[in-house]
């Protein structure tokens, strides 16, 4: 029989060992524009300040960002959206674009298309269209398990939709830019709010629209959604 001091000593081992078995947090960088705009140097930049404030970082490739990882996403603190999106026609409704080609032959995801919750999107090739998701498909298909969700393409703040849908779609809070924004210009800011985000800085947008500042051709800014 153990005595008291025994137990206690093997009840502290038990906690001891639980807490050394904990996963770190998980953060995510989906990159489509890896397909027309590789920006490696971000990869590199992204991943080292994750791994250093003690994230576990998953780096997804533009050939993988499919509808289908958009819908099983992986429960994660931080996910950077490294897309191309699109504004639909005149309307502000706001398409996030995957990898993944858009084949009409596939029943897959016809019922989708014809209900406007996916849509036919080109990249930087007209004769090659990609599936994107609406707001009505990310609201209910995606689950973000409370993270803090980047929308680094263009216009992910402009109107509400898209910013809304991510909220439906259980993400603690959005950022994204008011309108087109290039793709170096949202590579610069993000690194620059991760870096002010980890270390603890109060009100890490203001400080990042201070030091970065508006795109300097399309003037869009950075806004937030909680």
């Amino acid at each position: 029989m153990l005595g008291k001091s025994a137990t206690l000593l093997v009840g502290l081992v038990l906690v001891v060992a639980c807490q050394g078995n904990e996963s770190p947090p998980l953060a995510i960088i989906v990159d489509q524009l890896s397909l027309t705009q590789p920006n490696p140097a971000f990869q590199s930049q992204a991943t080292d300040l994750l791994e250093d404030a003690g994230y576990e970082v998953q780096y997804v490739p533009g050939d993988m960002v499919t509808v289908e990882f958009f819908t099983n996403m992986e429960p994660a603190e931080i996910v950077l959206f490294r897309t191309h999106m699109g504004v639909l026609g005149d309307s502000d409704l706001v398409a996030m674009f995957t990898g993944e080609s858009l084949d009409l032959n596939d029943p897959e995801y016809i019922d989708e298309l014809v209900g406007k919750r996916l849509a036919a999107t080109w990249n930087d090739d007209p004769d090659k269209a990609v599936y994107g998701l609406m707001p009505q498909y990310i609201a209910v298909e995606m689950d973000l398990h409370g993270a803090t969700v980047v929308l680094m393409g263009c216009s992910g703040t402009l109107g509400i939709a898209m910013s809304d849908a991510f909220m439906k779609a259980n993400a603690k809070e959005v950022i994204g830019w008011t309108d087109l924004v290039g793709a170096f210009h949202s590579d610069r800011a993000t690194i620059q709010y991760l870096q002010h985000k980890l270390a603890g800085v109060e009100n890490p947008l203001e400080r990042v629209m201070q030091e970065v500042g508006p795109d300097p051709t399309y003037h869009s800014e950075l806004r937030r959604t909680q």
